[in-house]
């Protein structure tokens, strides 16, 4: 009985760590899927995108940053050098883990050819099949 109430008391204490960050984001919708690479030739929406997180840049509190929170997702970590990434804007970045991989819910906006502006909706750590 003791190991039980320790365990639970443990579970609710990891679960209560001030460290983690908590999401802020709900999971991936159901949008139409697209290959990263494609993003920057899609019409302006919203799609589901499968990557991975190479970096995250997070402005530091009560400092006005030049660009915006974001992370850089690529679609393998195998290359070296790893390849070019796409920035995306997030709230609270530090939420995802470095070279962890993810389904992405993202609105594209702007025209094809253009300076896109690629910003998260939504996320769920996911699996590589490959």
């Amino acid at each position: 009985m003791r190991v039980a109430v320790l365990l639970a008391l443990s579970l609710v204490l990891a679960a209560c760590d001030s460290n983690a960050p908590s999401a802020t984001y709900p999971p991936p919708g159901t949008h139409p899927a697209v290959a990263l690479a494609d993003l920057a030739s899609v019409a302006a929406g919203t799609y589901n995108v499968e990557a991975y997180v190479s970096s995250i840049s997070e402005c530091p509190p009560d400092i006005n940053c030049f660009v915006p929170d974001h992370f850089t997702a690529v679609a393998s970590l195998d290359e070296d050098p790893r390849p070019v990434g796409v920035m995306v804007f997030a709230e609270q970045p530090s939420q995802l883990t470095v070279e962890a991989f993810y389904l992405f819910s993202v609105d594209v906006s702007g025209e094809p050819g253009t300076g896109r502006a690629i910003s998260l909706r939504g996320y769920a750590e996911a699996e590589r099949l490959e």
